[in-house]
Order: structure tokens, then sequence, then C-alpha cells
């Protein structure tokens, strides 16, 4: 994170000076600032202490950036190189034709135990991802799904029920949907399928999806009540397939 900070003060410095000498200037400033410094000392104590896996750490590091950055294309997916986990299985492009998975909740996701319900688990997955309707009716708080499993790539059609692969549309809740709602999801899911990857850089277009976000948001919030008061408005959005 400081690496990308100074890489940022660095490049502004160059488009405002147009001048190499004072971009480098900039960039010297932001190295040795206290928060590096502390960083720094930070780093160094942790080395004294246990140098052996500070070594480890620092190899793991460096092994997850080599393959990030070469060999990534080569393999054709985004699993760390020490792990089986596949990170992120598509690009983050909520254009991309690739499936999706939202929802509108009434939890607080900063506290535990709720976020997974957002994209780990649900009607849709089999075991043990499932979110069954029993469960869902165990649920503290309102919570809608909705979204398009569809196209399904084969890479991820192994975690999807059958008979919910390739639906452009799908929705589970625990409360009650109205037609209105259901209606504005379905048109929000359409954007996305009708878009093209390039306007996730059209503001116009991010404009449109933000003003049916909350139209969305609201008509939730109409027909389920004010929510507790340490509970905040939360919506979110996952676009791994997952």
């Amino acid at each position: 994170a400081f690496g990308a900070q100074d890489l940022a003060v660095f490049a502004s410095s160059a488009v405002q000076s147009g001048s190499a000498t004072d971009a480098m200037s900039a960039l010297v400033k932001s190295l040795t600032t206290s928060q590096h410094q502390g960083a720094a000392d930070a780093l160094w104590s942790g080395f004294e202490m246990e140098p052996v896996a500070v070594f480890l750490a620092s190899a793991y590091l460096l092994g997850q950036l080599l393959v990030s950055f070469s060999l990534r294309d080569i393999l054709g997916e985004e699993k760390l190189p020490f792990s089986c986990c596949p990170m992120f299985f598509f690009p983050r492009n909520l254009f991309s034709q690739t499936p999706k998975l939202f929802c509108i909740s009434g939890a607080n996701w900063r506290r535990g135990g709720y976020l997974d319900c957002s994209w780990l688990y649900n009607e849709a997955f089999v075991p043990p991802f499932e979110l069954r309707k029993e469960d869902m009716s165990n649920l503290q708080f309102p919570l809608v799904t909705f979204g398009s499993l569809s196209p399904m790539p084969e890479d991820v059609a192994f975690r999807v029920k059958p008979e919910y692969r390739n639906l452009p549309f799908v929705l589970f809740a625990n409360v009650a949907v109205s037609k209105e709602l259901r209606a504005r999801l379905e048109k929000l899911l359409g954007i996305f399928a009708e878009g093209e990857e390039a306007d996730a850089w059209r503001p116009q277009k991010l404009h449109e999806i933000m003003e049916l976000q909350k139209e969305c948001r609201a008509l939730f919030n109409t027909h389920h009540g004010a929510l507790q008061a340490d509970q905040s408005v939360a919506s979110s959005a996952h676009t791994k397939s997952d």
C-alpha cells in the first residue's frame, strides 16, 4: 500500500510539473515520511525477533507477485501460488458476460456472520454452500438475493445446482418482494446483460445504475420498515460467480 502511494505521488508530480527532477524529489520526500519510517522500524524489529518467519513471509509474497504478474496468463486462472483457493474467477467488471449475484439487506455487513450471506451461501448453490428456504427464514434480518447465472462457465458450474444454471434471473428472499421491486431488480440485471465492458467507464451509464440502485433500496426500505438502531443500511454486490 505504501509503495502504491509513493508511485501515485511520483506520477502526480510528474504530470503537474513536467519535470523528472521534481517528480523524483516528491518521491524521495514520500519515502522518508514518518509513516514509512515507522513501517520500516516495525519490519526490522520483526526480523530481529523472528528472522525465519519474516524470510518465509517475504518468500511467499514474492512468489505470489511472480505468479500474479508473470504466470497468470499461462495458468489461465487467478489462484494463490501456494494455495488451492480460487480467489477470483473472473475480472470484476459488472458488464462482463459472467454470472452475477447481488443482494439488498437490512444487516450491517461490518458485524460478524452477515457478510457471507451476501455471496458465499445461496439457495442456488450446492451443499455445503446451500442456503435453504428454512435457513433463510431463520435469518434475523431481511435479505433479498438476486442476479443472473447466465452464461454459466464450466469452471464454476459444479457449485451451482443444475436447475439454476444459465438462468437469466434468479431471486431468493426471506421477505415478500413486491412486483415493483422485482421489476426494478430485473431492469438492473437487464442493463448489465445488454451493456458492454466499456460501459464501466461511462459516467452516464454508471449514473443510471446508481439511480436505479437507489430506487431499489428505497422500495426495500418502504416495504420492510425501519432498521434497528444498531444496523446500517447496506447493500452488497458480488460479481465473482461465487
